[in-house]
């Protein structure tokens, strides 16, 4: 209840009442300025005036003083705020100690000050990630950063890979095999339950594929047993610039270190022959063959081609033959033979039943026999032979001599018939089994948490995430800090529940240890923006991580997961609310060395907030810096409250009493928070019951968005002013964009560009959210638009005669289209949507005579 007003008269209406009473009273007077009397009276009509005023005051003043003894008061001037990012000349100091208070001036001439002292380093930030060991995720922070994106430390971030690679020319190249039986089998320790998520795969090129593609995996007691069929070869690759024949294992989530005790490959494999020659004629394998010919002869040769066969150095080879007793009968001494790419050497060999056996050499290399590059052995004849000479029956040859002296003579003789006949050996090709265990291999390449590590042997672990807690965030600068106070700012979005949490900062020292570093942490574990800072350390080693050498600064998140909240949207499906939850609550807007944040200097003032990067003179002189900026907004600045705004807000500070208990309550707090809220409501936007307040700022934009300097004044001014147990949220609005298109008719055709601009700018005007409608006032949340009053508004655009094909669209921010609608009936909206001026699509066209 507003208190009674004594009078309202001013000085002139006390004029104009004496000179009504002087007839009556004084009927001689005649009052005219410049004389004594009228002095007299207009003194006295002063005189009344001030005294009404006092007396009017007197409630106020009263009730203002009521107030004080309530301890409610005009709210004090606030300063505006920004975070001063400094950056130090490139040639010169490698450090800079700015002091606290170093002044700096903005365009538009307001001089701010630091809060705090810190020394500027030159080192710069490259990159940055979020690791989640939990999820086994990795989130690429800085990428999403430098694209001006919102980066969320959450667990829907890329899946950490976790590679093992291993490469052996000989032992990992797999031909194409013949008939059914081909196949190959690898064997490798099984130890643990982890081991058995592990894909193994190899790497397979037919020419319209590449592709790695995984072994069948049969899991034994002791064992496991990956198995390739060989009806396509293996090819070469490349992995970290290394071309050859590899296999790969992966697993996709490491939640603890893996490793493989003893590790060696068992390889078995059944395969076929590339190709076979007699000398230098090829052999058919489907049929019985001559190895040697039909008619073998000393220094012929058997050729034997099998690049799956042959090539696994060490391995204990045999080669199934039909008919092998034929090459053991003594008749020929038979010199087995392989080629180790430069010249053929002796191949020790063993003869059983069916079989040969042998172990193939460590020196074995590819060989070209008749143009076919492949692994080589021969078998050749060096001593006896296949060969049988038979004396036929003798025979008496009658032949004639002539003499010295002319006489002919005739003798007879006697000749023995030769005859030689060949046993060939013939064989039957059956297939070559493969058999060995290896522990070295060529190279070997692991790939964990981004980078690759080359290693002698096989690592142990084998698959290993990350250090640290749970959760940490790792950044990377291009150099080590300097001697001196380092201060890092974080840009962060309002959660909207607060964790018990802290946050334990580490560094890598020349020992490749991790050593804790004391911090002042002025962000609450990153949940406000604020900086955090440490004295620089002194031994500082870099290291690669996520594929950057760089050095490193490791910040562990130590938190009570119990207290996170899941919260979803409850009308998904017209808009997308942004919301955050235990694992999507941190939201992370920019991260920036050398900054602290300034204050406006003097006192507060609504004119001194301003947009990012308007700050960029430094007045304090420190010649080693640049250059400075502020890389958000300049917010918080507010003027001091007034006696009648006091007296408004009043009655509702005395209900809540400094306390947020219900809605109406916690809106009161957020006008009492800031001056710069034109409108604030509370909703439940989730199934879980968690709340959010959407603010809607006083700002000249076609969608005003509260800055996240402004929501982090509210957030603190409500946290520490409702129930610990409340899940609350500061947000900005939603958006629905409202899309006119119309056709105007108009007699006036000249006019039309006129019509065109008129009409957008009248659209624009009435559909703002702050300043729109017929009367000004603004849009209410949830209230929606109704295509008469859009109608009505056209309509009185100077020239139009009249409307047609009129339809108004309606489009939430993510584009979904809503509504499309030619009636005059309202369709509503989400009741913490706001409406918005869309794109505009007006036609104007002469009428139609």
């Amino acid at each position: 209840m507003r208190p009674p007003i004594l009078t309202l008269d001013k000085v002139e209406d006390f004029e104009n009442s004496i000179r009504d009473l002087i007839p009556s009273y004084l009927p001689e007077w005649k009052p005219r300025d410049g004389e004594v009397g009228w002095a007299v009276a207009k003194s006295f009509s002063q005189m009344s005036t001030q005294i009404a005023n006092r007396l009017n005051r007197v409630p106020q003043k009263l009730f203002l003083s009521y107030l004080d003894r309530l301890e409610m008061r005009p709210k004090e001037a606030q300063s505006a705020l920004t975070p001063i990012e400094f950056k130090l000349r490139k040639k010169g100091a490698k450090s800079a100690r700015i002091p606290i208070k170093s002044q700096l001036m903005s365009q538009s001439k307001e001089v701010f000050e630091t809060q705090s002292e810190f020394t500027a380093m030159r080192a710069e930030i490259l990159s940055c990630y979020f690791v989640n060991k939990r999820e086994d995720t990795i989130s690429d922070i800085w990428s999403q950063l430098i694209a001006k994106k919102d980066a969320f430390l959450d667990s829907k971030g890329e899946a950490n890979r976790h590679e093992l690679y291993i490469r052996d020319d000989k032992l990992f190249r797999f031909q194409k095999g013949y008939g059914e039986r081909q196949r190959v089998t690898l064997r490798i320790p099984y130890q643990e339950d982890s081991q058995k998520d592990i894909k193994w795969f190899y790497w397979e090129d037919n020419g319209e594929l590449q592709r790695w593609i995984e072994f069948r995996k049969k899991v034994g007691k002791r064992y496991i047993y990956l198995k390739k069929k060989q009806t396509t070869p293996t090819s070469t690759t490349t992995v970290n610039g290394e071309e050859g024949y590899w296999i790969r294992a992966t697993i996709d989530v490491v939640d603890k270190p893996i490793s493989i005790d003893n590790f060696a490959i068992r390889l078995s494999s059944i395969s076929g022959l590339d190709a076979s020659f007699t000398n230098d004629v090829p052999i058919d394998l489907s049929e019985i063959f001559f190895p040697f010919g039909e008619e073998p002869k000393l220094e012929d040769s058997w050729y034997l081609a099998s690049t799956e066969g042959f090539s696994k150095s060490g391995h204990k080879v045999k080669l199934l033959l039909d008919n092998i007793g034929l090459l053991t009968d003594g008749k020929a001494t038979l010199s087995w033979e392989y080629n180790s790419g430069k010249s053929w050497q002796q191949l020790n060999i063993k003869y059983r039943e069916k079989d040969v056996i042998f172990t193939i050499p460590n020196d074995i290399n590819l060989f070209k026999h008749n143009d076919i590059e492949s692994y080589w052995i021969r078998v050749r004849i060096v001593a006896g032979g296949y060969a049988q000479t038979t004396i036929n029956t003798a025979q008496v040859v009658t032949k004639e001599c002539l003499s010295s002296e002319g006489k002919t003579t005739t003798f007879e003789i006697t000749q023995n018939a030769l005859s030689t006949t060949y046993t060939a050996p013939t064989l039957s090709f059956n297939y070559i089994t493969v058999k060995g265990s290896t522990e070295e291999f060529q190279t070997i390449i692991a790939y964990n948490n981004y980078n690759y590590k080359k290693h002698q042997k096989i690592p142990t672990p084998i698959f290993k995430s990350f250090e640290g807690r749970d959760r940490s965030l790792y950044l990377g600068f291009d150099n080590p800090f300097e001697l001196g106070l380092v201060s890092l700012f974080f840009a962060v979005a309002i959660r909207q529940l607060k964790l018990t949490r802290t946050i334990k900062c580490f560094y890598e020292d020349i020992d490749s240890t991790w050593r804790k570093l004391k911090i002042e942490d002025k962000s609450q574990a990153l949940q406000n923006s604020g900086t955090i800072s440490f004295l620089a350390p002194s031994e500082q080693r870099a290291s690669t991580l996520f594929a950057t050498l760089a050095y490193w600064i490791r910040i562990d998140f130590i938190e009570d997961s119990s207290q996170t909240t899941e919260a979803k949207p409850s009308d998904s499906n017209f808009f997308d609310i942004p919301v955050g939850d235990g694992d999507q609550g941190d939201i992370i807007q920019g991260i920036y060395l050398n900054s602290v944040w300034a204050k406006y200097s003097h006192g507060g003032e609504v004119g001194a907030n301003g947009e990012a990067h308007s700050v960029k003179k430094l007045i304090t002189t420190i010649p080693a810096v640049k250059e400075v900026t502020n890389p958000l907004s300049i917010a918080g600045g507010a003027k001091a409250e007034s006696n009648e705004k006091l007296i408004q807000k009043a009655p509702a500070r005395i209900r809540h009493r400094n306390r947020g208990i219900n809605q109406q309550d916690i809106e009161s707090l957020v006008y009492e928070a800031s001056a710069d809220i034109a409108q604030a409501k509370l909703f439940s936007l989730s199934e879980s019951g968690s709340n959010s307040v959407v603010l809607l700022p006083f700002l000249d934009e076609p969608m005003p968005k509260p800055s996240f300097l402004l929501r982090q004044q509210i957030a603190e001014y409500l946290d520490s002013r409702i129930s610990a147990v409340s899940s609350l949220e500061v947000i900005a609005p939603e958006y629905v964009c409202i899309n006119v298109v119309a056709t105007l008719h108009t007699k006036e055709v000249s006019y039309a560009d006129r019509i065109h601009e008129d009409t957008l700018s009248s659209l624009e005007s009435y559909l703002h959210p702050l300043s729109g409608k017929i009367n000004g006032a603004g849009w209410e949340f949830g209230e929606s638009v109704c295509l008469s009053d859009v109608i009505g508004l056209l309509e009185h655009i100077p020239y139009v005669d009249y409307i047609s094909n009129i339809e108004v669209i309606m489009k939430s921010a993510n584009d979904k289209r809503v509504l499309s609608d030619s009636n005059s009936k309202s369709i509503p909206i989400p009741p913490y949507a706001l409406i918005a001026s869309g794109e505009h699509k007006i036609i104007v066209v002469e009428v139609e005579r």
